[in-house]
């Protein structure tokens, strides 16, 4: 996964609410099943890791991550984000098809006009020219209230 589409995800996690809790009990095959089941559901889900868990919310979102097959996209506190993606042959795109599919959208009609206008401004104005530093002093001078000889 790269780091774009661990930002997208991350950004789509930031407003969804936790679906599951670790507590005291271990990590179960119930558990794992629920997961699994969430996961071809939504796609990413994010979990709760009680402070009454054996395990720090690093280490279980690992766990389950090995278990299940999915991605750990990131673990802040006391909670984990988990992806997996969707096949192909599902109904509903992916989160990060969606996000290919909006980087690699024709640009408009309109924007290319821009571009071809603002290149031929480019190059019909005229270049600068270093000059003469006297030559500048005396155009600027009086413009500004801090020229040389003036009070303070």
């Amino acid at each position: 996964m790269t780091s774009k589409e661990r930002a997208k995800l991350k950004s789509i996690a930031s407003n969804m609410d936790t679906i599951l809790q670790i507590g005291k009990n271990p990590i179960g095959d119930t558990f794992i099943k629920q997961v699994s089941d969430a996961l071809k559901a939504r796609e990413l889900i994010k979990i709760h890791v009680l402070e009454t868990c054996e395990f720090t919310p690093a280490e279980a979102a690992e766990a389950i991550s090995d278990t299940v097959g999915c991605e750990v996209v990131q673990v802040i506190g006391s909670k984990a984000v988990l992806f997996m993606r969707r096949g192909k042959g599902d109904k509903k795109s992916s989160y990060l098809d969606e996000a290919k599919t909006e980087n690699t959208a024709k640009k408009s009609p309109r924007s290319e006009e821009k571009r071809k206008t603002y290149a031929s401004v480019k190059k019909i104005a005229p270049k600068k020219t270093g000059g003469n530093k006297a030559e500048n002093y005396s155009k600027n001078k009086g413009k500004s209230g801090f020229s040389k000889g003036k009070g303070r």
